[in-house]
């Protein structure tokens, strides 16, 4: 909310005239304290502070704050609008409003163009601000005290974390032990579809099979004091299902007012890409075990052919591609070595490599006489 109209206040009696207030009202004041202790306390507030009166809302104080919000240049005497001639007609109709309602208005976080300095391009700030009506002795509105501070800072920095949340999917929260509310970034709804409330809005849309590890960290932390993180999945209210990290830290009060502060990120993203990854892995290990499995099935066993006894020692590819080696025993005592890589890799690939494997296996079992160029013909020759 911009701005806020709160009911008026009588305040004919008021110690910035040295009188004291009316007791029955809860006011207090030495009745020595003089009008110009006021203005000096004015001037010094870290506040902005400023005095305007009649229908033009000509300045009558300013105090350095209110300088330094808007600058320096001649206010005293001088109609608002003629000062301060960059700002929106809305801050006009915002005096307008108090002159005439004679209501207070409240401010929290309004935007203000104002030019600070000569030449200058025009600035955006942001102030907290209370435009309280003054009365005179009939109880007609003479002009409007402003008091309020400057927030910018605050502002941005709250906006630059509002961005970062907001990029990174996390909404920030935080937990009253005492009540068990829960405070949310304005992101939550965003994020995880829930808003402030009790912890219970929260907990309850945790997915049954991981409330016991949530309910287990928070007694660790509650327990030791340990910040905990944890992944979970999340029902939102539409139905949808998101994996979140959760994170947590107990902040112990000095007056033994305990609470909860942390983060919630949707990792949905992440967590889905894992997944798969585990599963295309998986997927990937059979493809290997059946590529092992074709090769084995159609290697000559060991054994005898005519009066040759041979031995084929079979190692399977590590991954489905198109490398193979053997090593045969010749009745001659000599051993016959050979490795073959097939370009390429895949189920077809690794089919190439066994068939040469076989052709060359057999070439070498068959005569032994044979160079090993020449096994290598001989098998090209029987390639299918």
């Amino acid at each position: 909310m911009d701005h806020l109209a709160v009911p008026h206040v009588d305040r004919s009696k008021h110690a910035f005239r040295g009188q004291s207030l009316d007791p029955a009202q809860g006011g207090q004041t030495r009745a020595a304290f003089q009008a110009g202790e006021v203005r000096r306390l004015l001037e010094q507030a870290p506040g902005f502070i400023a005095v305007v009166r009649g229908a033009d809302f000509i300045f009558e104080m300013v105090n350095a704050a209110y300088v330094e919000l808007a600058g320096r240049r001649d206010f005293i005497g001088r109609p608002a609008r003629e000062v301060l001639p960059e700002l929106s007609e809305a801050s006009f109709d915002r005096l307008k409003q108090v002159y005439t309602s004679g209501q207070p208005l409240i401010g929290r976080g309004v935007p203000v163009a104002v030019q600070r300095e000569q030449g200058r391009p025009i600035e955006r700030r942001y102030i907290d601000f209370v435009y309280q009506p003054i009365t005179g002795s009939d109880g007609s509105v003479t002009g409007i005290f402003l008091q309020g501070q400057d927030v910018t800072d605050q502002k941005r920095t709250e906006e630059q974390l509002r961005l970062a949340l907001q990029g990174g999917r996390i909404a920030a929260w935080n937990r009253d032990l005492t009540t068990n509310h829960v405070s949310w970034s304005d992101n939550s709804w965003d994020v995880l579809g829930i808003g402030d409330g009790p912890a219970s809005d929260f907990m309850d849309r945790i997915h049954p099979e991981d409330r016991a590890h949530q309910r287990e960290a928070l007694a660790r932390m509650l327990s030791d004091g340990t910040p905990y993180g944890i992944e979970v999945r999340f029902i939102k209210p539409d139905g949808s299902l998101i994996w979140i990290e959760h994170r947590a830290e107990l902040r112990r009060g000095s007056d033994g007012l305990d609470s909860l502060t942390g983060i919630t990120a949707d990792i949905t993203a992440r967590k889905t890409a894992e997944i798969e990854v585990r599963e295309s892995e998986a997927r990937y290990r059979k493809d290997l075990e059946a590529a092992a499995s074709v090769q084995r099935g159609l290697l000559p066993a060991d054994g005898v052919t005519g009066n040759l006894r041979h031995q084929g020692l079979l190692e399977p590819s590590t991954f489905i591609g198109g490398d193979a080696f053997n090593v045969i025993r010749r009745s001659d005592g000599q051993l016959s070595f050979f490795h073959i890589d097939v370009c390429g890799h895949g189920a077809a690939a690794a089919l190439v490599s066994v068939a040469a494997y076989r052709l060359i296996s057999e070439a070498a079992i068959r005569d032994v006489s044979l160079r090993p160029e020449e096994l290598v013909q001989q098998a090209a020759q029987a390639w299918p």
